[in-house]
C-alpha cells in the first residue's frame, strides 16, 4: 500500500476513534488485523491507535516543549477527548497556521509508528505464505491502487468473470449455483479490480478439481458480502490443496485490501472451502450547494441527482458557513454574487476555520475571476453557465474516491 493512502486512512481511523462499530469495517483494520475477526476489530483498531498516541510521547526525560510533546498533546485533545480542531489550537497558544502543521506533523508521525509496528511484525503472523514474486507484486500494487467514483455492480461482474472462466469450467464440468440480487447496492471497489478478483478465485477452484462452485451476496450496513461455497470431489484434501496454494489467494487478498475490503477463507471440511469477501459500499461524497437563486439549486440539484453524490443547500454565506461547520461537506460548491456576504468573504471564512479549511471549494460565477478565486484558496473555478459535464469533472478531480472510507459523523 502506497504510504500517502495509508497516512489518509490512519487519519479518517483516528476520528472514528470512538467508534468501534465503524472501525470495525474501516479499510485500515482489514490492513492492519487481517488475522483479527470481524468482530473484534473495531475495539483492536481502537486500542491500536490509542496505543499509538501513547507511542508518540517522548520519554519523562525529554523537553517539555519538543515537537513530540506538542504531537502527543494534540494528538490527545484532539482525538482522544474529542476536542475541537480551533479549541486544541487555543488550549495550546498555537496560531491557527501553527495549529495546521502541527496537526499534520503529529499524523505523520503517529502513521510512521503504526508504519513501523506493522512491518515488524513477527512474519509467522503477518505473512503465513510466501511473498507475490517482485514483477507480479508490482503489478497488483498498481491495479489494486486503481480508484473510481463510479465502482462497481457485484452482479454484473460477476455475470462478466463467470463468462470468462465458463469455457474451462465446461471442460472441467464444473456446476456454478448463483444467488445475487440485483438489488444489490454499488460497492467502492474498481470494477477491472473485482473482475480480476473473481476470475483469480474462480480458475484457482475449477483447477483445483472442484466440482461446484455456490455464490450468494447480501448487502449490511456498510458493505456487501459475498460468499462462495466451493465443493470439491471426493478424493484428497482438496480444499487444503488450493489454500497451501499460496498465490491466487495472495493475490486476491492483497488486491482486496487495498481497494478497503477484506478476504476471510475456511476450511469447512476436506471438500469443502467457505470464501467471504467483504466489499465496501460506495458511499456518496455530500456536496454542499451555496447560491441564492433557487433556480440554480435547482439545477446543480439535477445535475448530481442519481450518482455518487448527495447534497445539501444553503441561501447565502453565513447559513453556508453554519451549514459546513455542521456537516463538514466532501465539498462545497460556491456561488459568488449573493447579498449580505458574498461568495469571496465566504470563501475566506471557510479557509480560515481549522474545520473547514480543507473541503474542496468550487466556485461558480458569471465574472471571469479566476485567478481570483484560486488565490484565495478555490479549488476550481466553473464560470456561469455551468454545465453538468462540468460540474462532474470539477468535483471529480478534488474528491478522493469515498469507497474505503468510514462516512463523516
Amino acid at each position: 500500500m502506497e504510504r500517502t493512502v495509508f497516512v489518509q486512512y490512519v487519519q479518517d481511523a483516528l476520528g472514528h476513534l470512538q467508534d468501534g462499530a465503524v472501525l470495525r469495517d474501516h479499510p485500515l483494520a482489514s490492513v492492519l488485523l487481517p488475522g483479527v475477526p470481524t468482530g473484534d476489530r473495531g475495539n483492536e483498531l481502537s486500542r491500536l491507535l490509542a496505543a499509538a498516541i501513547e507511542q508518540v510521547r517522548p520519554s519523562e526525560s525529554g523537553e517539555t516543549q519538543s515537537p513530540s510533546t506538542r504531537w502527543h498533546q494534540y494528538l490527545s485533545l484532539r482525538y482522544r477527548q474529542g476536542v475541537r480542531a480551533s479549541q486544541v489550537a487555543q488550549a495550546l497558544g498555537l496560531s491557527e497556521r501553527q495549529a495546521r502543521r502541527v496537526h499534520q506533523e503529529a499524523i505523520e508521525a503517529l502513521a510512521s509508528a503504526v508504519w513501523a509496528k506493522r512491518h515488524a511484525r513477527r512474519p509467522g503472523a503477518d505473512s503465513p505464505s510466501p511473498r507475490l514474486a517482485p514483477d507480479l507484486d508490482a503489478e497488483v500494487a498498481r491495479l489494486g491502487a486503481t480508484t473510481s467514483r463510479s465502482g462497481a455492480y457485484v452482479g454484473d461482474t460477476l455475470k462478466g468473470a463467470l463468462a470468462t472462466v465458463a469455457p474451462l469450467a465446461q471442460q472441467r464440468a464444473v456446476r456454478f449455483e448463483v444467488d445475487v440480487p440485483s438489488s444489490l447496492p454499488q460497492v467502492a471497489v474498481d470494477r477491472a479490480v473485482l473482475r480480476q478478483v473473481f476470475v483469480n478465485l474462480l480458475v484457482a477452484a475449477v483447477e483445483k478439481g472442484v466440482q461446484s462452485i455456490a455464490v450468494r451476496a447480501a448487502s449490511a450496513e456498510r458493505s456487501v458480502a459475498v460468499a462462495l461455497t466451493i465443493r470439491f470431489r471426493v478424493g484428497g484434501d482438496r480444499a487444503a490443496a488450493l489454500v497451501s496454494a499460496g498465490e491466487p489467494l495472495r493475490v486476491v487478498r492483497r488486491l482486496i485490501a487495498l481497494q478497503g475490503g477484506a478476504l476471510e477463507v475456511r476450511e469447512a471440511d476436506p471438500a469443502t472451502l467457505a470464501v467471504t469477501l467483504g466489499l465496501p459500499l460506495l458511499l456518496p461524497s455530500t456536496v454542499l450547494l451555496v447560491d441564492d437563486n433557487p433556480d440554480t439549486l435547482r439545477l446543480f440539484r439535477r445535475f448530481l441527482a442519481g450518482g455518487s453524490y448527495r447534497t445539501i443547500e444553503a441561501t447565502n454565506g453565513r447559513q453556508a458557513i453554519e451549514l459546513a461547520l455542521r456537516a463538514h461537506p466532501d465539498a462545497v460548491v460556491l456561488d459568488v454574487m449573493m447579498p449580505t456576504q458574498d461568495g469571496w468573504e465566504t470563501l475566506q471564512a471557510l479557509r480560515h476555520d481549522l474545520e473547514t479549511e480543507d473541503i474542496p471549494i468550487v466556485v461558480c460565477s458569471v465574472l471571469r475571476q479566476r485567478e481570483l478565486a484560486l488565490s484565495l484558496g478555490a479549488a476550481d473555478f466553473l464560470e456561469k453557465p455551468v454545465s453538468r459535464e462540468g460540474l462532474l469533472a470539477a468535483l471529480d478531480r478534488h474528491l478522493a474516491p469515498a469507497p474505503a472510507l468510514a462516512p463523516r459523523t
